[in-house]
């Protein structure tokens, strides 16, 4: 399971980082019947399928998230460049 949760944060991290919000709710559904599926094929308890849905429902969020985070750190440090023109309001001549 830990496999699968990293496997969800750097996916939600990397959708985080290039596209909007809306992009969660396809990459979740995919993500989620492919679980279903591998749950279904090995035999799981309905319990366990539903628990290892909502961790990966919830770390590609997580990861959104601090995708999200990333984007704004490196969009802020790109505004404090010299030639940008965000930046000449934080540059003293």
């Amino acid at each position: 399971m830990t496999g699968i949760t990293i496997i969800c944060v750097l996916t939600g991290a990397i959708l985080g980082l290039r596209f909007k919000v809306l992009v969660l709710v396809p990459s979740i559904g995919l993500a989620l019947v492919g679980a279903a599926i591998f749950a279904t094929v090995q035999g799981d308890q309905i319990w366990l399928a539903a628990a290892r849905l909502a961790v990966i429902a919830t770390t590609i969020q997580i990861g959104y998230l601090a995708g999200l985070f990333i984007r704004g750190a490196i969009e802020t440090v790109g505004a404090f460049e010299q030639g940008s023109p965000a930046g000449k309001k934080f540059h003293r001549s």
